[in-house]
């Protein structure tokens, strides 16, 4: 998923980028032509190192989901967002960021692009960081107005051994998941390999569309917009 750039450097690969300082994100703009167009050669000047979750690959594939690219600048950093249209509620982002290296920056950030939004008719913000878990961060991220919700997308990765026959491979699974394979078989269920048409790629993101966005994740502010996160 990741993808390298002309530097030869990869997405959270330890580099000079670290050392520059963080994003105070006192003034947050949309990205002009020119800076979409080298989208991730500016993820990995971020403080953080950038993520794939904001290169063009992953990009691609929320669009293909329905959801819409936003391209921010905050700080003088490339930061990458999605809109999500939700019913009654209202427009959403999403960002995968703020770039930044303390909780302090990541206060100030999302206040920032909490009141870009709203000039542009957000209804909410949602940010996540690269910070880890920490529960004086959290105290504080909550005496700031700040709100921990539900992951948005299930990012977790499955690697499986497929060497040897279709049994060796069943034996490598717990008895559980073994179970559930003999249950699908019985009910029909088939797999099948298919091209990566743009007909197939509309019906896997119409099927992860349905839920993409579940109600009970929203904090929707009492006046202007509220700026929501999760590490």
């Amino acid at each position: 998923m990741g993808r390298t750039v002309r530097s030869g450097r990869r997405f959270g690969q330890r580099g000079d980028a670290r050392h520059q300082p963080a994003a105070e994100a006192t003034h947050v703009r949309f990205a002009g032509e020119d800076e979409i167009a080298r989208w991730d050669e500016l993820i990995l000047l971020s403080p953080d190192e950038g993520t794939v979750y904001r290169g063009r690959a992953n990009i691609d594939g929320m669009a293909l989901q329905g959801a819409r690219p936003v391209y921010l600048i905050v700080g003088g950093y490339a930061v990458t967002a999605f809109q999500v249209d939700v019913p009654l509620v209202g427009a959403l982002w999403v960002l995968f960021g703020p770039p930044v290296l303390d909780v302090h920056d990541l206060i100030r950030s999302g206040r920032a692009v909490a009141a870009f939004g709203a000039e542009n008719g957000i209804t909410a913000v949602r940010v996540r960081s690269q910070l880890k878990a920490n529960a004086d961060d959290a105290k504080l991220l909550r005496a700031q107005g700040f709100t921990r919700v539900p992951t948005w997308l299930d990012d977790s990765s499955v690697i499986v051994d497929l060497r040897g026959s279709e049994l060796d491979v069943q034996a490598r699974f717990k008895k559980r998941a073994r179970k559930s394979i003999r249950r699908a078989a019985q009910e029909g269920v088939t797999v099948e390999r298919v091209p990566a048409t743009d007909e197939n790629c509309r019906i896997l993101g119409y099927a992860f569309g349905q839920e993409i966005v579940p109600a009970s994740m929203l904090t929707i502010p009492h006046s202007g917009p509220s700026a929501v996160v999760l590490h």
